[in-house]
């Protein structure tokens, strides 16, 4: 069998279009041939074969860090979805600025950064009584993320209820991977759209939201009581059709 272990670290080609040499070791297990080989680049190729190198590395790691997705099971998830943390952090939110018969959201800097965590009770019937769709994110058997979605059927949109990742995973494609799955469930029942809630002080969601071809459709500055929410949040809707999903 082909001792893989022993192949030499460099590119299939040199930058200039050299072919590098056949590996040769030194009594210790130095790779002198690699180290021949990266003496003749000029400081420009080997800035650029580190690059590469980097950017290699990098991918391996991402691949390694794909979750899988797995329905979520009653009882069995139900601690483990506890356990999620279901807070985020930002410097920056939406302001809303009303006027007569217009409103705008101002993007605008807070300090000191501002946070929140969601409720999230599976052991609650009522609250899974509208996870028509749940699905789980798992990487190497720990929860990495969670997302759950109702089809209503009276207007054909399925509402996406939770979607949250775990704070080290985040701004690595989780998200964008469960919105993905929850697209694929809103074509199977046939949904016109998939709809969500959120607030115009969650700016990480929002702009995950744009960048997965969400759009921006409504607001309610009375859906919060504001004895249970701060007055300054306020409840903004954003929607994909299927048919660009």
């Amino acid at each position: 069998m082909e001792n893989t272990l022993a192949q030499p670290l460099v590119p299939t080609e040199h930058p200039s279009g050299k072919e590098p040499e056949l590996p040769t070791y030194s009594e210790d297990g130095v790779d002198l041939s690699l180290i021949r080989w990266m003496l003749s680049l000029t400081p420009l190729e080997r800035i650029r074969f580190a690059q590469n190198h980097a950017n290699a590395v990098q991918r391996l790691r991402n691949a390694k860090r794909v979750p899988l997705l797995r329905p979520f099971r009653y009882p069995e998830d139900a601690a483990l979805l506890i356990g999620l943390d279901t807070a985020f952090t930002t410097e920056r939110i939406y302001r809303l600025v009303q006027n007569d018969f217009s409103l705008e959201l101002v993007d605008e800097a807070v300090q000191p950064p501002l946070q929140k965590c969601y409720p999230l009770d599976p052991s609650n019937p009522e609250e899974r009584e509208v996870w028509d769709y749940a699905v789980l994110a798992e990487n190497a058997g720990k929860l990495v993320g969670f997302a759950a979605a109702q089809y209503v059927a009276w207007n054909r949109r399925v509402v996406l209820w939770h979607l949250y990742v775990a704070p080290q995973y985040r701004h690595q494609g989780v998200g964008t991977q469960l919105l993905e799955a929850v697209g694929t469930y809103a074509r199977e029942v046939d949904a016109r759209c998939v709809w969500l809630e959120t607030q115009n002080i969650n700016y990480p969601a929002i702009q995950l939201y744009l960048r997965a071809g969400f759009t921006f459709c409504g607001v309610d500055t009375t859906l919060y009581d504001p004895a249970d929410v701060p007055q300054n949040e306020v409840a903004l809707f954003f929607a994909r059709p299927v048919a660009s999903i």
